[in-house]
């Protein structure tokens, strides 16, 4: 009898153990997304800024090739800024958020109600693995994969402004 409650605690806290853990790497996820997405804007700003000064004070001859990287590091700066804060349309807008999320939290007007929901919650095993599942899902789509695809094309916006900026300055060079 005794063996039988251990046995069913245990797997009841390996359960929780095993999604806490895919909620900590997703979490982990985001925030090394962001740290690259700040690198990247760094990197953009402070290109634009050498291209544009370069450009701007070239004399009589037109660096093109400062223009296009001027051009390309600040769309790649400015699109690294989305990431960082992804808008509107790519973040969550109308989904059901877990008792885990802020916004979730916030909605309780006591602290006591949401002592309630979440003792509530953690009695019954499905509805705590319904909270988690909802919550890794909504951190998974509505956050790491918008902050993904736009450091993608911040990086990506910043390759090609290299290479076609390198192009054009074999073709300048006489």
């Amino acid at each position: 009898m005794a063996q039988d409650i251990i046995k069913e605690l245990k797997e009841e806290i390996d359960d929780v153990f095993v999604l806490n853990e895919v909620l900590h790497k997703i979490n982990g996820n985001t925030e090394h997304i962001d740290i690259q997405v700040n690198n990247l804007v760094i990197l953009g700003s402070a290109l634009f800024a050498f291209s544009a000064t370069g450009y701007i004070s070239g004399g009589p001859t037109i660096h093109y090739y400062l223009l296009v990287l001027a051009l390309f590091s600040s769309l790649s700066a400015v699109t690294g800024l989305l990431a960082l804060n992804p808008p509107g349309f790519l973040d969550k807008r109308g989904q059901k958020d877990s008792k885990l999320y802020t916004h979730g939290i916030a909605g309780y007007k006591f602290q006591e109600d949401y002592y309630e929901a979440i003792k509530t919650m953690l009695a019954d095993k499905e509805k705590t693995v319904e909270q988690y599942a909802l919550e890794i899902y909504n951190l998974s789509k509505f956050s790491y994969l918008p902050k993904r695809k736009l450091f993608n094309l911040s990086k990506n916006l910043l390759i090609v402004g290299f290479l076609l900026s390198f192009i054009l300055f074999a073709f300048q060079i006489k």
